[in-house]
């Protein structure tokens, strides 16, 4: 398993399947265009952005905590 810090210069790509393979779902929000999907990862979450249009991962952040606004 990856750590937090493996984790964030891995490719898109490399990411997405990590978070999909190894995470667990927790829930998505609306920012804008974009569906942002939360997955817990045992140490770390990451978000998923998906453009609502085109269903396409835009990008994954990865942190310690999210906190809600």
């Amino acid at each position: 398993m990856h750590s937090l810090t493996e984790l964030i210069p891995l490719p898109l790509k490399e990411k997405a399947q990590y978070v999909w393979n190894h995470g667990m779902y927790c829930n998505s929000s609306w920012e804008g265009k974009y569906r942002v999907n939360l997955y817990w990862l045992g140490t770390f979450y990451a978000q998923v952005w998906l453009d609502n249009h085109s269903n396409q991962i835009r990008g994954i952040v990865v942190r310690e905590t999210f906190h809600k606004k």
